[in-house]
């Protein structure tokens, strides 16, 4: 039965890693459309600049080519007049920002998805975990179900169950920390040498930047203070995790936002054109956590089961 109940564990890892990779097709789809929208724009751009005005009137026709003038209405409910709340002159520099703006926040709710999968995934491994060994979870998880209820409830009460538990992803990572000998070495210290235990808590911090501040931080430095201290870091590695988060905090609109547009890779020269995916960086580690949860704790219920 233990045998049957560990291939769960793969099952909602294929589960989960199917689901990240449709969020993955919809992140090149979002690339895609607003490169050919902002190579439009750039057209329009050069074409406007390459004019040469010979007179004031050419000078004028030059200042409105490539405008957009719109007014921004709503009928008033009283008297079912239109009324005006605004109106916007666009050139082709305003509407280039808006472009990468928009791609910045559309990467942004892919993020915030693709976290909220992750939390998801986080409670049906637990759902596992719990249903291979009952002992796994502490006796509060279960309520108030009777001991001799718990051996015939399926893994679909236990995903059910553990989605209700507080703060959950926080909590069953803490517990796989404390109950699986090898993973918080493993998410600390690996080939890849990332701390995955930093960066976890990095996206959920930046999802609720997203989510609740529209992507906008009202004070960076409390931001990167608050994430370094719930990650466990202190002393001199302080510093390299703080350059870290400033990595994916940039300006939008003057203000301070969580910045996830590709920036140009250095590890290439100039002329290649060559650029880095903050977005595709995060989606990865999110991925690579994952898999990390996943071998850990088959290893840790595989190794039980032949000691039994």
């Amino acid at each position: 039965m233990k045998n049957e109940s560990i291939i769960l564990i793969d099952e909602v890892y294929q589960d989960f890693s199917e689901k990240i990779a449709n969020l993955n097709d919809f992140l090149h789809t979002v690339k895609k459309n607003t490169e050919n929208i902002a190579l439009d724009i750039d057209k329009k751009r050069q074409r406007i600049e390459d004019v040469v005005p010979q007179t004031e009137h050419d000078k004028y026709v030059k200042d409105i080519i490539g405008k957009t003038f719109r007014s921004h209405l709503f009928y008033n409910p009283y008297t079912e007049e239109p009324n005006s709340y605004g109106h916007s002159e666009i050139d082709v520099y305003k509407e280039m920002e808006l472009c990468l703006s928009l791609k910045n926040k559309q990467y942004q709710w892919l993020l915030t998805e693709a976290y909220e999968l992750f939390e998801d995934y986080i409670e049906s491994i637990y759902a596992c975990a719990g249903l291979i060994d009952n002992d796994f979870w502490p006796a509060s998880d279960y309520g108030s179900i009777s001991v001799s209820e718990i051996k015939s409830k399926d893994f679909s009460w236990f995903q059910t169950t553990a989605s209700k538990k507080k703060e959950a992803t926080k909590a069953v990572l803490h517990k796989l920390r404390t109950e699986i000998d090898n993973f918080a070495k493993a998410e600390a210290t690996n080939p890849l040498k990332r701390n995955y235990r930093f960066f976890i808590t990095m996206i959920e911090n930046l999802r609720h930047i997203i989510v609740h501040n529209g992507g906008y931080f009202n004070d960076v430095e409390l931001f990167i203070k608050n994430t370094i201290q719930k990650s466990g870091i202190n002393g001199k590695k302080a510093q390299d995790f703080e350059d870290k988060i400033k990595y994916f905090i940039g300006k939008i609109h003057e203000k301070d936002a969580v910045l996830l547009l590709e920036v140009p890779s250095t590890k290439y020269p100039p002329h290649m054109n060559a650029h880095v995916s903050k977005i595709n960086f995060l989606i990865e580690v999110l991925m690579e956590y994952s898999f990390i949860i996943m071998t850990e704790l088959k290893n840790h219920f595989s190794i039980s089961i032949t000691n039994n």
